[in-house]
């Protein structure tokens, strides 16, 4: 699980155990007055384009504002505000009520969580659940949080380590398994999904590195029949399931490697949806690793805008509004609205299909 997963999971806990519909997370910097929005509860996706690792100063109309200048819970049962944030082009929706509950450490405020939009109005002993959570909870993330960095950091260490003839030789076994494939359709096919997945993870803080698994998603393709793969002409059923064995045949293919990216899960999950809809094993939500839906979303978007050896392309207008339409029930919210924002400012991408 991400970092990002495991503070989503307490937020969607808080909201659930105060029976609110939406809920925030966002990180704050007591010296420099900044907020760092990192997380909304589940409910709050379904509004809008959602922010993500946005840093900005906290303006007075803001829900959250006022818990932090005061240092201390605030309720508001009759609110007129609605939750937009300005500089991140989130779209916003209205706010009846809510609770923003400043979380201190060393008497300090490092972040601020909010719940909202609950039918009954909130009240003091809200207050008390919250204060319950953030004193019990709160540690428990921190401590996992930094337990998870201190764990990919040894892992990087570990990979760094090692010889330069390890390394050669897991990877000449990979690459050597890579040149038996004779689809050119996958080749180019797996380079446009790992530039787009390179611009969605650096729209998300994350470093391109971290999805390098998406430029040999489709790996297990080599153990397909190359009739089957070139087919110009539509596939039986029999043959549309060959073809989804591929991403278990990839996934096996890495397991062996110990490598401090999840690469094996990324070309193992890069089929599965939100909803449990995927293949090949009907993984749902936050159970498919990051990387690997991220790696959806670039691999749909360039299977729609492309012609396949069976079928001409949907085209790129189709592919997009699968991708908006399919937000937060088949594939991440947060990842299409970071693609959205990549293909509006990325004239490399939007080149492959040009």
């Amino acid at each position: 699980m991400s970092s990002h997963d495991l503070l989503q999971e307490f937020v969607d806990l808080v909201v659930r155990k105060t029976n609110s519909e939406v809920g925030f997370l966002h990180f704050y910097d007591d010296v420099k007055g900044e907020l760092d929005l990192k997380v909304w509860s589940g409910t709050a996706l379904t509004h809008g384009p959602v922010a993500h690792n946005t840093r900005y100063q906290a303006a007075p109309s803001e829900i959250w504002t006022n818990s932090i200048s005061n240092r201390a819970p605030e309720i508001e049962n009759q609110s007129e505000k609605t939750c937009m944030v300005r500089q991140t082009k989130m779209t916003d929706f209205k706010v009846t009520n809510y609770i923003s509950f400043p979380i201190l450490a060393d008497n300090k405020i490092v972040a601020v969580l909010g719940v909202g939009n609950r039918p009954t109005p909130y009240d003091a002993t809200d207050i008390e659940k919250l204060d319950v959570y953030v004193k019990v909870g709160w540690p428990i993330v921190t401590k996992l949080l930094k337990t998870k960095d201190d764990d990919e950091h040894s892992l990087s260490l570990e990979f760094q380590n090692q010889s330069h003839e390890e390394v050669l030789v897991a990877m000449t076994q990979a690459i050597g398994k890579a040149l038996e494939l004779r689809d050119e359709y996958t080749s180019h096919h797996q380079s446009n999904v790992a530039l787009i997945t390179a611009g969605i993870a650096r729209q998300l803080g994350l470093s391109a590195e971290r999805c390098f698994g998406s430029l040999i998603h489709d790996i297990g393709k080599i153990a397909i029949p190359a009739q089957i793969l070139n087919k110009t002409g539509p596939l039986l059923s029999a043959e549309l399931d060959m073809v989804r064995l591929h991403a278990e045949f990839g996934r096996e293919i890495f397991s062996h490697l110990h490598l401090p990216w999840p690469i094996a899960d990324m070309i193992g999950q890069h089929h599965e949806r939100m909803d449990g809809s995927g293949y090949p094993n009907g993984l749902k939500g936050r159970d498919i690793c990051l990387e690997a839906r991220i790696i959806a979303v670039a691999d749909t978007y360039d299977a729609m805008s492309g012609d396949r050896p069976y079928r001409h392309a949907p085209g790129k207008n189709k592919a997009l509004s699968t991708l908006i339409d399919g937000r937060v029930t088949r594939y991440d919210p947060y990842v299409v609205d970071a693609f959205v924002e990549v293909l509006k400012n990325g004239t490399d991408i939007q080149g492959l299909y040009a």
